[in-house]
């Protein structure tokens, strides 16, 4: 009878962490950006109380956003809080992003780190049968000044476009002119 017991109890040990558990998870929307491109790091940790660090730079470029999501579920008197942090960051080089520390009901859990490749960006060629060029009035401008920017669509002449549309953009303290050639 006594070993009955024994083997209940390693049983319930080797089960109980099966419905016990934090995790931590960490993805990247894309792992191989161009150079000024938004990219997104979505932290996804498991556990009850949790605790995400405090991230200010990621591969030396400033967060410029963030967002983040909880979720409950409750199975047979379980409850499980899956909590989502998202960082938005401007890609300007290349390099590894973590591992970040998270504080999962008591317990500190790394992330793994996640590799991301920055490239140039590919300049237009003459041969591109489409292309857009953004012309502006000033290089240098002061907070508050305005500053003209013109929109130049191209296209190669044998290129059959029987109608450009553009979508008016309606915004405080833009003003449009529309010109069409």
């Amino acid at each position: 009878m006594n070993q009955l017991k024994n083997l209940g109890s390693i049983c319930l040990l080797l089960i109980l962490p099966i419905f016990i558990y934090s995790e931590v998870f960490i993805s990247i929307d894309k792992p191989n950006a161009t150079k000024g491109e938004v990219v997104s790091v979505q932290i996804k940790a498991k556990g009850n109380d949790i605790e995400f660090p405090s991230i200010k730079t990621i591969t030396s470029s400033q967060v410029v956003g963030t967002s983040s999501s909880t979720s409950t579920s409750i199975v047979n008197t379980s409850i499980t809080t899956t909590k989502t942090q998202t960082y938005q960051f401007v890609a300007t080089k290349s390099g590894d992003i973590g591992p970040f520390d998270i504080k999962i009901d008591g317990k500190v859990l790394q992330t793994k780190i996640l590799h991301i490749y920055v490239s140039k960006p590919k300049p237009s060629t003459k041969r591109d049968d489409f292309f857009v060029l953004l012309k502006t009035s000033k290089t240098d401008l002061f907070v508050g000044e305005d500053m003209v920017v013109d929109i130049v669509f191209k296209y190669k002449e044998e290129k059959d476009v029987r109608r450009i549309q553009i979508q008016e953009f309606i915004q405080n303290n833009f003003v449009k002119y529309t010109q069409i050639l």
